[in-house]
């Protein structure tokens, strides 16, 4: 901005100057070309009174000297040596003698003038020479009686009031163009203030508003010479660049916006990409969970199976030894070995309830009856310092399922919340109705869309990473401590919860607790009239015979 003044001035001030120079040169020479004519002028008269002079007394100093009257020549020499103009008169015979001067005491005597040489050797007339430095101007006049040069005339002026005549002119010339200088100048100047340093100064603020953005700003200029053209430009110019950068600025925004969008998309599609990459994710681990658990519950079940036969020989054979001894001491031996057997025997049927071969009673029940009438053996399997919170759906659907094995899934549930809680907490148990959509479906292996029944048991414990959280079905897999769990628990409700076409999953974070869900399909069917919730079937009924029967079956195999 500070350069932008500083050119400013500078033209403002280069102008004003460039004119006062071209101002003073046309004075100058004004008065120089003023001071030549007048002079040469004065040479012009001064010549040409010196010529009337000469001519006149040229023709009398003729006739006067071919008369010989001496004295009639110095009396004219002397009358015209009067006049005030003239200095010096003389009158030379061919020998540089003077004949007569206006000064009596020249007369007779010699003096050499050198234009007087040159007229007598010469014999040209009207020879003149003028000398500035004494104010005096010469004239020489040759006088001819025949054809030979008898007289010289010299005459000298003096310049003196001339010249002073004319110093005092060209001083007048001088002083008049020095005003007309002044006043020219000043009317210059003023016309350039107006045209040229003020049109000036409103485009230089008008760069200066541009250099600061201001992109509105418009030069105010009712002109029609160049500058106001320039203007009209300027203006135009502004409004083609305010055009453009509005133009600019919204394909920048329309840019931005797009962008944004783009952006958006782009993290919409990042996150869609990153919850399908979770739930494929998720997919694979439930399915290789799913094999695992197939896989691992085929083996349990075949040793299981296996296991089991064995045991009832041993059991068989026990009872028969027992029936048989009297002794004692090898009496409770053998009731130690059938209590073994039968704890063994338990841990099969576990087994066989995970590999879901066991023989199973299903019936049409409602859960929340059933949870009802646990209500009080759940309240004292947990510690006093632990509230158990049960919350009931009271729309809940019926659901198909061994309604032993259904109290055996929940006592589990409960019972692993319980040694989940180290100190005060809470279980929830829950039941309500839900739908599960094709979405839950593709994000829950093997889950089939529809109407299910929710079983939620929800503990404030400790929790589970998710390393752990990959394992809880896994047989005989356990965080407790050595001789406190079978590691059976959950992989025995794993295996009623999918024999009855249910799913089962576990959601937990450490230090956040876990909740187990177990969904069973709603079935549309009343439940049975006549049987009441908590009695066996009479499918499930048995005697001794079956048992002495099976007792005669192996002593007849031994």
């Amino acid at each position: 901005m500070k350069r932008s003044g500083i050119s400013l001035a500078s033209i403002s001030v280069k102008i004003p100057l460039m004119i006062l120079f071209v101002v003073i040169v046309m004075v100058s020479l004004s008065i120089l070309f003023t001071s030549y004519l007048s002079f040469d002028h004065f040479k012009h008269r001064l010549e040409e009174e010196s010529k009337v002079i000469l001519t006149t007394l040229e023709s009398v100093l003729s006739s006067l000297l071919r008369e010989g009257a001496m004295e009639e020549i110095r009396s004219l020499i002397e009358s015209t040596g009067a006049l005030s103009s003239l200095e010096t008169i003389r009158l030379y015979d061919s020998s540089y003698k003077i004949i007569a001067s206006n000064n009596s005491d020249e007369a007779g005597g010699v003096k050499e003038e050198e234009i007087v040489k040159e007229i007598i050797e010469e014999g040209s007339p009207g020879v003149k020479n003028i000398d500035y430095r004494k104010n005096i101007y010469v004239f020489s006049q040759p006088i001819k009686t025949e054809s030979d040069v008898d007289a010289v005339l010299f005459l000298s002026m003096d310049l003196y009031h001339e010249r002073k005549f004319l110093s005092s002119f060209r001083s007048s010339v001088i002083l008049e163009h020095l005003i007309l200088f002044l006043v020219l100048a000043i009317i210059l100047i003023m016309y350039n203030h107006r045209v040229v340093s003020v049109p000036l100064r409103v485009l230089m603020k008008a760069t200066d508003e541009i250099s600061r953005g201001n992109y509105q700003f418009r030069v105010k200029m009712t002109r029609t010479d160049e500058f106001g053209k320039f203007s009209n430009l300027f203006n135009r110019m502004l409004e083609e660049i305010t055009e453009k950068n509005h133009k600019l600025k919204n394909y920048s925004q329309q840019l931005v916006k797009e962008v944004n969008e783009r952006t958006r998309s782009l993290e919409e599609a990042k996150e869609r990409l990153e919850e399908a990459y979770e739930e494929l994710k998720a997919q694979q681990e439930q399915l290789l969970l799913s094999q695992k658990m197939e896989a691992v519950g085929k083996l349990a079940g075949g040793i299981a199976h296996d296991f089991n036969n064995m045991l009832t020989v041993i059991m068989g054979h026990s009872e028969v030894l027992l029936l048989s001894l009297t002794d004692g001491s090898l009496k409770s031996s053998v009731e130690e070995i059938l209590n073994a057997v039968k704890r063994a025997s338990s841990l099969t049927r576990q087994l066989l309830a995970f590999s879901r071969r066991q023989i199973l009673q299903p019936k049409i029940l409602n859960l929340n009856e059933l949870i009802r009438e646990m209500e009080k053996m759940l309240k004292h399997l947990i510690r006093e310092d632990i509230e158990l919170e049960i919350i009931f759906d009271p729309e809940l659907g019926n659901i198909k399922v061994d309604e032993g094995q259904i109290q055996q899934v929940i006592l589990n549930l409960v019972v692993n919340a319980k040694d989940a809680i180290s100190e005060k907490g809470k279980i929830t148990v829950k039941t309500q109705n839900i739908y599960l959509d094709e979405e839950f479906s593709y994000t829950h292996y093997n889950a089939v869309p529809g109407n299910y029944v929710l079983l939620t048991v929800r503990d404030t414990g400790t929790g589970m990473d998710r390393d752990t959280l990959s394992h809880i079905f896994e047989p005989f897999f356990t965080t407790k401590e050595l001789g406190k769990g079978t590691g059976l628990g959950l992989a025995t409700v794993y295996g009623i919860v999918k024999q009855s076409n249910g799913y089962i999953f576990c959601e937990s974070e450490p230090g956040k607790g876990t909740a187990f869900k177990i969904y069973l399909p709603i079935i549309y069917e009343d439940i049975e009239k006549g049987e009441k919730l908590g009695e066996p079937s009479k499918s499930l009924r048995g005697t001794e015979t079956v048992l002495v029967k099976k007792v005669r079956e192996v002593l007849d195999g031994v």
